[in-house]
């Protein structure tokens, strides 16, 4: 089994023993969306917008062709935007007990949005 990175940042999963392995993003392809925002009404004065994300399948499939072999790690709005088997998300979450920011993870876990 293969794991590619298709974030923008390296993932750092941490193992028993504290032993850590990480993930480098793939330097020549990151998935991204383009964000799109539309204005649906208005509730007394403040408007309600709805966000949408979209991304280019052909870019996709020429990028992350689905193999049996391989497994690619996105973010969790890639994972709502684009609902693939082959897709996992980060989970599992680890935090730096002095600055309480996320440092890495323990596993990863399939596209919940399928």
């Amino acid at each position: 089994m293969m794991i590619k990175n298709l974030t923008w940042h390296p993932i750092t999963v941490f193992l028993k023993d504290w032993e850590k392995k990480t993930i480098q993003p793939l330097m020549w392809m990151r998935l991204q969306l383009v964000q799109q925002k539309e204005s649906i009404w208005t509730i007394d004065w403040i408007p309600v917008t709805e966000t949408k994300y979209k991304i280019d399948e052909s870019v996709l499939d020429f990028f992350a062709p689905k193999k049996k072999w391989v497994i690619y790690i996105v973010s969790l709005v890639v994972a709502q935007t684009v609902r693939r088997d082959d897709f996992y998300i980060v989970s599992g979450k680890i935090k730096s007990q002095e600055t309480n920011k996320i440092i890495g993870c323990s596993w990863i876990s399939p596209n919940p949005y399928l």
